[in-house]
């Protein structure tokens, strides 16, 4: 008698763990991940009322760098993290700069690494751009009309020299930020 309550018992808890597993499959094949540009656009537009368009997105050490225009040509920079977990990808949001100059620069540092992010509109036509970080010269070519590089630097200094931008015959346009 005893045998007969211990099945009963444990084809129960049979069929409850397959229940559950079944429900745990139907939920991660009716999720489907959302297209992270469709997500951007959606967040974007909750953040920034006067959101315009998207001007450039790049994908680095698992950040998403995304420069944007707003309705008054001002420059945005968002940097989103992918964080996945059993169910879904999501994003969130790991920094953000807004700025009223044509080019201009997202600084940040931890004791461990720095993150420069060059970014903006190259309203000035400039052909070339060059700064100093930790007594090292940085330069850069720039072949389009909005810009978005991005540094990921060992140590711990993000802090900016001597930028310049330069134009076609390599004289200076702008000497800082």
């Amino acid at each position: 008698m005893f045998m007969n309550h211990l099945k009963k018992y444990l084809n129960m808890y049979i069929f409850l763990l397959l229940l559950i597993i079944i429900g745990c499959l139907v939920m991660i094949m009716r999720h489907q991940p959302q297209d992270f540009y469709s997500y951007l656009i959606q967040d974007i537009s909750q953040r920034d009322r006067h959101f315009e368009t998207i001007e450039k997105i790049k994908y680095q050490d698992g950040l998403y760098f995304i420069s944007y225009l707003d309705d008054q040509a001002q420059s945005h920079l968002l940097i989103y993290e992918s964080v996945q977990n059993l169910w879904m990808n999501n994003y969130q949001l790991w920094g953000e700069s807004s700025s009223f100059k044509d080019i201009d620069t997202f600084n940040y540092a931890d004791s461990h690494q720095a993150i420069i992010v060059v970014y903006g509109k190259n309203k000035q036509n400039a052909s070339q751009y060059s700064f100093v970080n930790d007594g090292k010269i940085y330069e850069k070519e720039i072949n389009d009309s909005h810009i978005l590089d991005i540094y990921m630097l060992d140590g711990s200094s993000c802090h900016i020299d001597d930028w310049t931008l330069y134009d076609q015959n390599h004289q200076v346009i702008q000497n800082e930020l």
